[in-house]
C-alpha cells in the first residue's frame, strides 16, 4: 500500500513528468466516462448510483493527488518546495506554470530533494514504485 509521505518525495525528470501527465490525463477522461455510463445505468437505482457515484468521486480524488503528486516531485528536481503547486488555483498561472514544470531543466547534482532521477519508462514511476 502507498503511503501519502512516500508519494510526494523524490525528484522526476521532464519526460516521466510528461508521461505521468498523459497517464492521468487519459486515467480522468476514462474517470469522467465511467461516470457517465454509471449515471446512465442506475439512472433508475437511487442508491446504486449514490454508491457508484461515491466510488467515481473517490478514484478521481485519487487521480488530482497522483496528479499533484508528479508536480510536487518536478519542482523537487530544481531543489523547489511543494509550496510552488499552490500557483494552480490562480487561473492565469496555469498554463506559464506547466510551460515552466514542462522546459525547466532539473538539477544535474543532487540537491536537498535526493539524487537526479534516472529515466524510467514504466507506469511504476507514477506510483513512485522502484
Amino acid at each position: 500500500m502507498l503511503s501519502i509521505t512516500r508519494v510526494f518525495t523524490g525528484r522526476i525528470n521532464r519526460r516521466d513528468w510528461l508521461m505521468g501527465k498523459a497517464y492521468m490525463l487519459l486515467f480522468l477522461l476514462l474517470s469522467f466516462l465511467l461516470g457517465g455510463f454509471i449515471a446512465h445505468v442506475f439512472e433508475r437505482d437511487v442508491d446504486l448510483l449514490g454508491i457508484a457515484n461515491i466510488a467515481w468521486f473517490l478514484l478521481t480524488v485519487w487521480i488530482v493527488m497522483i496528479s499533484l503528486s508528479l508536480d510536487v516531485r518536478r519542482l523537487h528536481d530544481f531543489n523547489k518546495n511543494w509550496h510552488w503547486v499552490l500557483i494552480l488555483v490562480i487561473p492565469l498561472a496555469v498554463l506559464p506554470y506547466v510551460l515552466f514544470l514542462l522546459l525547466k531543466k532539473g538539477d544535474e547534482n543532487e540537491n536537498k530533494f535526493g539524487p537526479p532521477p534516472a529515466p524510467r519508462e514504466s507506469l511504476r514511476m507514477i506510483l513512485n514504485n522502484p
